[in-house]
């Protein structure tokens, strides 16, 4: 049986997984469904408090299926990267969904379960077989977990008051109310700039992401902080601390298909701070225009990130843009995000010249990456 932690079968196993997606999806919420009209689990059929449906109410077939696309995403990159802690996370953080929606352990293992057995009943026995063995062994995880994931809030110091307050005002639709607790932050409660983005912005949004996955917040809500929060860092921009300049451009952007940029936005703000000259591409930058964008504002130094492991491809493929161009190749490049934080060492293998995993370790590996002395 072919081992899928080597490149080339990773990859096949991987594209193969992703183009047959669809189907095995539905024959696995086909499964999942049969188990439930057997009598399996009960909580297969729970709801929320608030009375939102969850996978095996209503709707069941296509909220099954649509969930067993999301398993088969994660597993699908953690084949590719050869990096089984993709996969192993992400049961985890099933796990603290599902239990947020009254789904005990053995139902969460039971849906995954029931993955495994279709890939090895609908795939090729090659990627099929070496597939649901790294779904089942990452089930072991489920013994070691809580029930839900651990708060960035630090509510019980008088400073981590102001990110719950923040937070709050975001949840209840309060813009002025935030953007006044931003004010109030800098002024009553002596926070720099950079202390706002860490101790406020960062805080609150992660946050906003973990209530998301409890179900405790929804769509709307998340896409209110995420402008709010945007209109707040284009408010501090005129009064950013400015270093003396480097003389040093950096080109940052996101990947294709990254819905929010606040991350690589707040990280070029770190980086105009130190004095570099920042042009922000945004997301979703072809290659190709990535390469000229690179050249044409003068880049000493790209900054790519990737939150979302399932975009861990399209990183790859940045880079490889960058590197099979003469005139880019041996530009330094910097990855970071969420993405790559849980897979240290990926990025370098991937073609990066280096990664970091937040603002200040960003700032200090790209001067180095570009020949500057560290800051004093």
């Amino acid at each position: 049986m072919s081992d899928l932690r080597s490149p080339t079968p990773g990859r096949f196993a991987a594209t193969l997984l992703r183009s047959s997606a669809p189907g095995l999806a539905s024959a696995t919420a086909r499964r999942i469904l049969e188990e439930i009209q057997s009598g399996g689990p009960t909580t297969l059929t729970s709801t929320s408090e608030e009375g939102t449906a969850v996978p095996g109410a209503q709707d069941a077939f296509g909220q099954w299926r649509a969930t067993a696309e999301t398993h088969l995403g994660h597993l699908a990159a953690s084949i590719r990267t050869g990096r089984p802690e993709i996969f192993e996370n992400h049961v985890l953080w099933s796990h603290w969904a599902f239990h947020a929606r009254g789904m005990g352990v053995d139902s969460v293992a039971l849906v995954f379960r029931s993955l495994a057995e279709t890939l090895r009943s609908e795939m090729p026995e090659e990627v099929g077989g070496p597939a649901a063995a790294a779904i089942e062994a990452s089930l072991g995880i489920l013994g070691t977990a809580g029930h839900e994931p651990p708060t960035s809030l630090r509510v019980e110091t008088g400073r981590g008051e102001y990110a719950a307050r923040y937070l709050m005002a975001l949840l209840e639709g309060e813009r002025d109310r935030a953007l006044s607790l931003v004010d109030a932050a800098r002024e009553e409660g002596g926070f720099s700039i950079p202390e706002v983005y860490q101790e406020v912005f960062l805080p609150a949004l992660a946050e906003i992401g973990r209530l998301w996955l409890l179900g405790e917040v929804h769509v709307a809500e998340e896409h209110f902080a995420t402008a709010t929060t945007s209109l707040a860092i284009s408010r501090l921009y005129l009064d950013l601390p400015r270093k003396e300049p480097t003389g040093k451009t950096i080109v940052t952007v996101a990947v294709e298909g990254e819905l929010h940029e606040l991350g690589i936005r707040i990280v070029s703000d770190f980086f105009t701070m130190d004095g570099w000259r920042v042009v922000h591409l945004g997301s979703s930058v072809p290659g190709g225009d990535l390469r000229r964008g690179a050249l044409d504002f003068g880049a000493d130094l790209i900054a790519i990130s990737t939150s979302l492991v399932t975009h861990l491809d399209r990183a790859e493929r940045l880079i490889a843009d960058l590197r099979e161009d003469p005139a880019t190749a041996s530009l330094p490049i910097l990855v970071g995000g969420r993405a790559f934080s849980g897979i240290p060492g990926y990025g370098v293998e991937i073609g990066a010249s280096a990664e970091a995993n937040d603002v200040e370790s960003a700032v200090r590996v790209a001067r180095e990456l570009v020949g500057l002395p560290p800051r004093n």
